[in-house]
């Protein structure tokens, strides 16, 4: 699974919940997609895919877990790039949903 650390700017669209890392995780099966996977100040992880974003009762899943093993294992400073606007409509929805 490939990953990419985004950079984000605060906007007003994220006033419910800030976020302190925005991570892109790459589908295993399609390789045109990719997963934005986010972590909020709090410490709560959000994750666009449907396993996480169809269960109410907000599951851990493989992408998220990969990012968790990836920041501690793999992740050098200075990978991160900007954050496109896509990502950046992703993580203003994340911030609508109670986790």
């Amino acid at each position: 699974m490939n990953v990419i650390k985004y950079q984000i700017k605060p906007t007003g669209k994220l006033s419910k919940r800030e976020f302190a890392e925005v991570w892109g995780a790459r589908s295993e099966s399609r390789e045109d997609k990719i997963y934005t996977v986010a972590l909020d100040k709090k410490g709560k992880w959000s994750c666009s895919c449907p396993r996480w974003t169809q269960n109410a009762s907000r599951p851990e899943c493989k992408h998220i877990k990969y990012i968790k093993a990836f920041r501690v294992n793999g992740f050098k400073r200075g990978d991160e790039v900007a954050a496109p606007e896509q990502v950046m409509n992703t993580i203003s929805r994340f911030s609508n949903i109670e986790v």
